[in-house]
């Protein structure tokens, strides 16, 4: 199950944040003082305000740069050869027990985040990830009237990834498609 994907650009700046499952918090009663807690749970993610969304998509942009940068002068260092900076992606899932994080960054340093139900395979988070890369460069990138950088504003982007975490969601059990 597909909880949530955020787009980041490469200056750790969130430009694309949109929510497919998330909890609903109970408002309490009058009589109530507090959430009734009596209804049913559904899984997936609370709910954030745009400045915790805005904060988070900065802290992991910077966590993200750290390991890539550890593991490159990790691998450099037992290997004594020159890789370049590209091949190390740094974090690409971050596991908790009520969420994973699949995280890929692209060749101009874009970053693109699934948040995703802790069910799903590593393996086809990343492809998920890949296929909502495709989603982006079809319908954000080939856009004359979009700024690199700026937030996305795209009906049709919309209306395309709506489209694949549809079909995603129906066929979650599946294996990934060769």
């Amino acid at each position: 199950m597909i909880f949530a994907i955020w787009i980041i650009n490469k200056a750790g700046g969130l430009i694309y944040q949109r929510d497919f499952q998330s909890k609903q918090s109970v408002a309490p009663t009058p009589s109530q003082k507090e959430p009734s807690t009596t209804g049913i749970v559904t899984p997936g993610l609370d709910k954030l305000s745009l400045n915790d969304a805005l904060v988070l998509a900065g802290t992991f942009h910077g966590v993200h740069l750290i390991t890539s940068r550890l593991t490159t002068r990790l691998i450099s260092r037992s290997t004594q050869s020159s890789l370049t900076q590209a091949s190390f992606p740094g974090i690409q899932l971050l596991e908790t027990p009520s969420f994973h994080l699949h995280s890929h960054q692209s060749a101009t340093g874009t970053k693109f985040l699934l948040f995703a139900d802790p069910a799903m395979v590593a393996a086809y988070g990343q492809w998920i990830l890949g296929r909502v890369v495709e989603v982006y460069c079809e319908n954000v990138m080939r856009n004359p009237f979009h700024t690199v950088e700026m937030p996305i504003r795209s009906e049709l982007f919309d209306f395309y990834l709506n489209k694949l975490v549809d079909q995603l969601q129906f066929t979650q059990s599946s294996p990934i498609p060769r």
